[in-house]
């Protein structure tokens, strides 16, 4: 038993020894764990504050040594002196194992007892717990789980420990110095350090330049990274503090911005926020820039155009794709410049260098050139030699706009036309493009089937651009135009009826390849009888209308041949001739609208008459081209003679506003001088249209009629001079109608002797089907001898003579034409009768006489057609402002002060 009881012993002495030196174990990491753990409690709470006197730091040492001494009395004290005796040992292991624990305690308390009845139960319990008591068992009694969970701790902080100082050794280093000695402990750095960014003098990095007028943007970053919540620039001039601005601060990124607007004299500023108080002070100084004295741009449009570089400036207008190369010259010698051009969907930055064109202190900057796709602005920035930055404000625009398609516009015919299975159609086109139509097609296809034929249109060569087209072109006001008229053989399409339709359309292709095609338009074949009978329809509606016209011009003349009168006979004083000037500018928006209206509604009328005739006009390009010269030679002497009779009424109207009193014979030699004027420009028109009154075309009437309209809008100045211009526009035009009535009538007698010889052909001979086919080809020929004739007629029923005569005569021979044609289907049952040949023999040799005499009637015919509706033209706009100032102004005003006058 004692035996037993002595093994116990040692082994729960042994057991004591390891727990205990195991809690003294623990105890000393416990004891570094709160040492480490306060000592970064207070750096961290020292960094926080950053106190500039030592309070913190000492604070901070005290709280550490306070809680390590409290921690070694707490725990590692304890641990040094303790010691378990084996039963306080086997109590403590019986809190764990209370089956073991209680046998443990049970035999050590009565291995200590002398009673001799126990003795044997001692030994035994004994004998068992020194069986179970192994050094398995020995070593399940401690507990490792605290002194684990101390050995972890302490190697998390000395990792920590290890680790601080390599990410910020600057602060750990100031850290550890205020604890460990916080009676001269450093101070912290400041967390915010704030500077501004801009180009600053490179010698003075706290002096900025900036332009006079331009404004000053500040930006500001923290040396440390971040910004504090608010950042206050302080303006001073002078010791003077002029004002705070807080600045804009964006963190992402993290910069913050101050703008000065409009900066007009130097300043001095500081930038203060978070703990930076601002003691570095800034310098600002103003410096005047130099100006940009021109801006050049040389525009090269695209290659297709063949246009040759143009020079412009300022705002530009361009065709898309163009490259253009800027050129600036600036008063003053700059350090840098370069462009900015941003449009829609671009922003690009062209830097300038500097070139060898260089007169004196002035410096030239160009670039290479750059391609213009779209629209945007542009403006110039340039950095003088001191640093100041400045730029051209507002901003320029470069307009661009895009080549448009060709259009196409087929002024003749405006509707379907009737054609013969043998004649031609003339077509009038118009092509307009913004540079030039390359090519054009006429495409056709018979009774609008899949087949389609192709005919050349002869259009005008890509010509040599002159500067001022280029210019045009670029600007975008250029519209090429051109008219062509086209005569369209139909005589060479095999398979032709009547009642068929062809429809045509004309493509067009520009010099960019852009092609457009104009809308389906129909011509339908028709027989000669029907072409006829329609041809006597349209004759009778145009004789109709001119007869109006007739009405409308004998009034004209009559009242503008009392006005004259009136205007000759009549002496008129200053005051008259103000009150009518007066009267005429108070009146003036009346006459023109009158003017307008009535002008609308006879271009109305004769526009229809000449769309139901068929009138194909054929141009004289040569006769056109000659006669364009007389026309400038005319609008030379009226411009001449407008001056001279405006400056003449502007006397007379000033002088009768001033109130200065004239002598009447002052007044009469004034009036004398108009009149004189006047009759000059009449016998200087007189004199210049004597040799081309037959010869003159529809163009040169056409721009007579500006020129009326020229005078039309004078109206208010120069009433005299306005109605004597009518009146020689009259008489000119009369004359030309009584040339063109005696030459059509030296036309209708060799027509009549025409018509006679084959009327004696067709009774005398017997027709066959290939004569009679013959003859109704002519008729369509004939077609142009009722175009003369309707002419004739138009010209006596203007001078108002041989109207009936001329229609009766008309009626006759259309009639006439009429038998011939229904002879055709005669024909055919006397040819059966009849030798051919012979009759062949016969019938071609008159009818090719015949042919020939209409054919010269034709050509002597066909060139007056647009004469006579070129003199229709003129009337009409003549007699509207005739009737109109008769009207408005003669009528009321001039007979009232004519008669104040008397």
């Amino acid at each position: 038993m004692q035996h037993n009881s002595q093994q116990v012993n040692e082994r729960l002495l042994m057991l004591a020894k390891r727990i205990r030196r195991l809690a003294l174990l623990r105890a000393w990491a416990v004891l570094f764990v709160v040492t480490v753990a306060s000592s970064m409690l207070c750096l961290f709470l020292d960094y926080l504050v950053r106190w500039s006197n030592p309070i913190a730091p000492i604070l901070g040492s005290g709280f550490v040594i306070m809680s390590t001494t409290w921690t070694f009395f707490r725990s590692v004290l304890p641990s040094m002196n303790s010691e378990l005796s084996p039963f306080a040992m086997a109590l403590h292991i019986e809190r764990k194992h209370p089956g073991f624990g209680q046998r443990l305690s049970s035999a050590i308390s009565l291995s200590e007892s002398d009673e001799m009845e126990t003795r044997q139960f001692t030994n035994a319990l004994l004998s068992r717990v020194n069986t179970e008591l192994t050094e398995e068992v020995i070593s399940g009694m401690v507990d490792m789980r605290r002194v684990r969970r101390s050995g972890i701790s302490v190697l998390v902080f000395l990792f920590i420990l290890i680790f601080l100082p390599v990410i910020q050794p600057t602060v750990i280093s100031i850290a550890a110095q205020r604890l460990i000695s916080p009676w001269d402990a450093p101070n912290w750095p400041r967390r915010h350090a704030l500077k501004p960014v801009g180009d600053s003098n490179q010698d003075n990095p706290t002096q900025f330049v900036v332009a006079l007028g331009e404004d000053f943007t500040v930006q500001i970053e923290d040396k440390n990274g971040r910004l504090p919540k608010q950042i206050w620039v302080e303006v001073w001039k002078d010791s003077l503090h002029l004002s705070s601005i807080e600045a804009e601060v964006s963190f992402m990124p993290s910069i913050a911005e101050v703008t000065l607007v409009n900066v007009r004299e130097p300043f001095e500023f500081r930038i203060s926020g978070g703990d930076d108080p601002g003691e570095q002070w800034y310098e600002v100084l103003v410096e005047i820039p130099p100006r940009v004295e021109r801006i050049e741009f040389e525009i090269v449009a695209p290659e297709y155009t063949g246009l040759p570089p143009i020079l412009s400036d300022g705002n530009l207008r361009i065709l898309s794709g163009s490259q253009i190369v800027p050129s600036i010259e600036f008063s003053h010698a700059v350090d840098s410049a370069h462009i900015w051009f941003e449009s829609t969907d671009l922003k690009r930055k062209v830097s300038l260098t500097d070139t060898d064109d260089v007169s004196g202190a002035r410096q030239h900057l160009s670039d290479t050139q750059w391609q213009v796709d779209e629209s945007g602005e542009y403006w110039i920035e340039y950095v003088t030699i001191a640093g100041a930055k400045t730029s051209t404000r507002p901003q320029r625009v470069i307009a661009t706009y895009d080549d448009q398609p060709p259009g196409i516009n087929v002024t003749w015919p405006q509707s379907e036309l009737d054609v013969g299975l043998t004649g031609a159609a003339n077509l009038t086109i118009e092509l307009r493009d913004d540079i030039h139509v390359k090519r054009a097609m006429l495409i056709f296809s018979l009774d609008e089937s899949d087949e389609f034929v192709q005919m050349t249109i002869p259009v005008a060569a890509l010509p040599n651009w002159t500067l001022e087209q280029a210019a045009d072109i670029h600007a975008g006001t250029f519209n090429q135009s051109q008219s062509i008229e086209l005569l369209w053989d139909l005589s060479s399409i095999a398979g032709l009826y009547p009642g068929q339709r062809i429809a045509y359309h004309i493509v067009a292709e520009d010099i960019h390849g852009q092609v457009t095609e104009s809308p389906t338009a129909y011509l339908r074949l028709v027989s000669s009888r029907q072409l006829i009978r329609s041809l006597q329809q349209k004759r009778v509606h145009l004789i109709e209308s001119l007869r109006d016209l007739q009405l409308v011009q004998q009034d004209m003349i009559s009242n503008t041949g009392t006005l004259m009168e009136q205007l000759d006979n009549e002496q008129i004083a200053y005051a008259d001739v103000s009150g009518i000037l007066q009267s005429v500018e108070l009146h003036q928006g009346d006459i023109k609208r009158a003017c307008s209206l009535e002008n609308g509604s006879v271009r109305m009328q004769i526009r229809r008459v000449v769309e139901q005739s068929d009138l194909n006009r054929l141009s004289n390009f040569a006769e056109r081209k000659r006669l364009s010269g007389l026309l400038d030679q005319l609008d030379a002497i009226h411009e001449t003679r407008l001056v001279a009779l405006s400056q003449l009424l502007s006397d007379l109207v000033d002088t009768t506003s001033s109130g200065t009193e004239l002598e009447s014979s002052d007044v009469q030699a004034q009036l004398a001088r108009i009149y004189d004027l006047q009759t000059d420009a009449e016998g200087d028109l007189e004199n210049a249209l004597s040799g081309y009154r037959s010869q003159l075309s529809y163009q040169q009437f056409t721009l007579g009629i500006s020129e009326l309209r020229q005078i039309q809008e004078g109206i208010g100045t120069d009433l005299r001079n306005y109605l004597g211009q009518q009146l020689v526009g009259l008489s000119i035009a009369k004359e030309r109608i009584d040339q063109t009535a005696r030459l059509q009538g030296d036309s209708a007698q060799e027509l009549t002797q025409i018509v006679d010889n084959m009327k004696q052909w067709l009774i005398g001979e017997s027709v066959s089907r290939e004569d009679a086919r013959f003859v109704a080809d002519m008729l369509q020929v004939h077609s142009r001898w009722a175009i003369s004739e309707r002419m004739r007629q138009i010209s006596r029923l203007i001078h108002g003579a041989g109207v009936q005569e001329s229609l009766e005569q008309h009626e006759l021979v259309m009639q006439y034409l009429e038998q011939m044609i229904d002879a055709q289907g005669a024909s055919t049952e006397i040819v059966r009768h009849e030798t051919h040949s012979q009759l062949l023999a016969v019938s071609a040799e008159d009818m090719h006489a015949i042919y020939r005499d209409l054919k010269a009637l034709h050509e002597a015919t066909s060139m007056w057609d647009g004469e006579v509706n070129g003199i229709r033209d003129e009337l009409v706009f003549r007699q509207e402002a005739v009737l109109d100032a008769v009207t408005n102004i003669a009528g009321r005003d001039l007979r009232q002060s004519a008669v104040q006058f008397a």
